[in-house]
């Protein structure tokens, strides 16, 4: 059988799979997923260089399918060849259109191993509405990335009908080819004109050109009873399948009677790292320090602690001076990590004077594992997940403000259990000097949901807020160690030490800093400093107070509410953003509990300053703080009145 009829023969065969697969279970995206078939046969029985017989294999080819409503063609190749191929194929999680970024992400990992790992990217011609597509596409033709290879799947017809203009082959060339892409057109269902436009695209890569491939495809190809637009996200059962199944076997007589007998599929097998970058593939799995590692390749062994690492950087007069903000004690540690793990990354989004990875992007034996995503959120995020399933630990680094951009990003990256870890500077009111606008209030609040979802039953995410140096370099360095997403909070306030070398910091733990009788306090962050100076004007209201430091969410629910008891079960919660984190976390434990509390929630209550605009002062510290309420004053005075003591 030729190559064409081999081709058309397994894409009607892929299609029957699917279709009986959809049919078993009455629901799900046939249609998507035959528009992709002939696609996908290519890429996975000739063009790509893997082997189903095999595991892992960081230098095999790999397959990102961006539309998730066409995924059911992987599943039906696996039952074709009887073997997994979930190691060579990605399905973006979240949002349509954020395969392209996932794909970017995996390219970057295997150019700086020097692998020769291609990876594919299949597009929906209606995800490229998505910003986060062209966020990518950006970065990838920046970064040179000419070993990713987009398809997209110009079949002209979305959810509720026809995509507009703007997203056919025609226009989508345009658009890829003003980003400074190398735009093929073909027949998405001919076969030859596939393998053809891949060729073509590997050798433009030899040439340093990045090709992106337009191809003309049918939704439901092989089926005309599905092709209407009403069968978008429906499964045909009963007559309809039956129907549908038997115009497929009428196109497998049309497209495999009628060509010539000769050659078959030749898939290669993948390739392997260079010589010369050897060694860096056996040190990925290297713990920190040189350490050894356990089972999962993490370090199981402490690197330099906060002011060892602080001497070494030259920082020593800074260090005696015991004020450093969390955001340079970040930097300091992430510099720390990757000079001593070569998993990590550091992906920032043009702002990297400002949350602490310059110490990361200025190092020079560091600097090909940096990756500047400019004003692209989303990319970063995206990118990260395809560094993550290939093994690195990448950091992504941002102002908290711009956190929220990519909510559903780093939503995606909880729920698939991506290693991806996540930093927001400038975080809380108490934070930035600047001005409302960069202000992040709602940046971990909206996300404190996914710390309440379990994942192989551990915490799908955690948020962090160290509220000073050691305790950011801490849990920077726990950040790196956990297996899972996390999100840090940092602050470019030039805060005080709270702490020295005989703390350590855990993912689900807080510290008691201070220990009373009456109240409870439980703040994080910035604001810890402001409850501190509370003390003095409640030991004048003769209140006896414990302040905690609650840097985890989750937390020891168990012993914070202990604490709680302890304190005739009054609890005043401090935060530095809108509603939402802190205080809704601990009235969760506090009802399940089943114990009796009282409840006072402080958090930002106004994002201005009466007059501040004309008066043209710049606004000080305590300023902006007695604005949102949360002066320290303030912070005793609600505290006397949870009590029913007279200030």
């Amino acid at each position: 059988m030729s190559f064409e009829a081999a081709t058309h023969a397994t894409a009607i065969q892929l299609c029957h799979s699917v279709l009986d697969r959809c049919g078993t279970s009455g629901s799900g995206h046939p249609t998507s997923a035959m528009g992709i078939a002939h696609v996908a046969t290519v890429l996975l029985y000739e063009s790509m260089r893997w082997d189903p017989a095999s595991g892992a294999n960081h230098d095999a080819d790999a397959l990102v399918i961006s539309g998730r409503h066409a995924s059911h063609i992987t599943d039906a190749v696996e039952s074709d060849v009887g073997a997994s191929v979930r190691h060579v194929t990605h399905i973006a999680p979240g949002t349509p259109g954020r395969g392209l970024a996932i794909a970017t992400g995996l390219a970057l990992d295997a150019r700086e191993r020097k692998s020769p790992r291609r990876v594919f990217c299949i597009i929906g011609d209606g995800e490229t509405r998505e910003g986060a597509v062209w966020e990518a596409c950006d970065l990838a033709v920046e970064r040179s990335l000419t070993n990713v290879v987009p398809i997209i799947a110009c079949n002209q017809s979305g959810q509720s009908g026809a995509t507009g203009p703007g997203q056919s082959a025609a226009a989508l060339t345009k658009k890829f080819g003003a980003f400074g892409w190398s735009c093929v057109t073909i027949d998405g269902h001919d076969p030859a004109q596939i393998r053809q436009a891949l060729a073509d695209a590997a050798q433009s890569a030899a040439k340093g050109t990045c090709t992106a491939i337009l191809a003309r495809t049918t939704k439901g190809w092989g089926s005309s009873s599905l092709q209407a637009g009403s069968w978008h996200g429906r499964a045909p059962t009963g007559d309809r399948l039956r129907q549908a199944k038997s115009e497929l076997d009428a196109m497998r007589v049309r497209y495999t009677s009628a060509l010539a007998s000769a050659g078959h599929f030749r898939r290669q097998a993948p390739g392997q790292v260079r010589a010369a970058a050897a060694g860096t593939a056996a040190s990925a799995t290297s713990a920190m320090s040189g350490t050894a590692t356990d089972s999962a390749g993490t370090a199981s062994a402490t690197i330099a602690n906060f002011a060892q690492a602080m001497r070494a950087a030259d920082m020593g007069t800074v260090l005696a001076t015991g004020k450093l903000s969390t955001r340079r004690a970040y930097g300091l540690a992430l510099r720390t990590l990757a000079q001593s793990d070569r998993r990590i990354w550091s992906l920032d989004t043009d702002t990297r004077s400002a949350t602490g990875a310059d110490a990361f992007a200025n190092d020079r034996a560091l600097s090909d594992r940096f990756v500047e995503c400019r004003a692209g959120e989303q990319s970063m995020v995206g990118a990260a997940i395809g560094l993550a399933s290939a093994g690195a630990i990448p950091f992504c680094s941002t102002y908290a403000r711009f956190v929220s951009t990519a909510h559903g990003d780093i939503e995606s990256a909880a729920r698939a259990g991506a290693n991806v870890k996540v930093i927001g500077s400038h975080a809380g009111i108490a934070g930035p000097a600047t001005g409302t606008p960069e202000t992040a209030l709602v940046d971990a609040a909206a996300l404190r949901p996914l710390t309440t979802l379990c994942r192989h039953g551990a915490p799908a995410f955690h948020i962090l807020q160290p509220a000073d140096a050691w305790a950011a370099y801490g849990l920077a360095v726990a950040m790196a160690r956990h297996d899972g997403p996390c999100m840090m909070r940092t602050s470019d306030v030039e805060g005080e030490f709270l702490y020295g070398d005989s703390t350590s910091f855990e993912l689900g733990k807080f510290e008691v800093l201070t220990e009373g009788r009456d109240l409870l306090i439980v703040s994080a962050g910035a604001m810890i400093h402001e409850c501190n100076r509370a003390l003095d004007l409640l030991d004048l209201s003769g209140i006896d107070a414990t302040i905690v430091d609650l840097y985890s969410i989750p937390f020891d629910r168990d012993a914070l509410l202990d604490l709680a008891n302890s304190n005739g079960g009054n609890i005043l919660v401090v935060e530095d953003g809108a509603g939402g984190l802190l205080a809704s976390a601990i009235a969760e434990a506090c009802t399940d509990s089943g114990d009796a509390f009282t409840i006072g929630a402080m958090h930002v209550q106004s994002v201005g300053v009466p007059g501040a605009a004309a008066s043209g002062t710049p606004l000080t510290h305590d300023d902006r703080l007695r604005a949102a309420g949360l002066h320290h004053s303030q912070i005793a005075a609600r505290a006397a009145a949870l009590l029913g003591v007279r200030a």
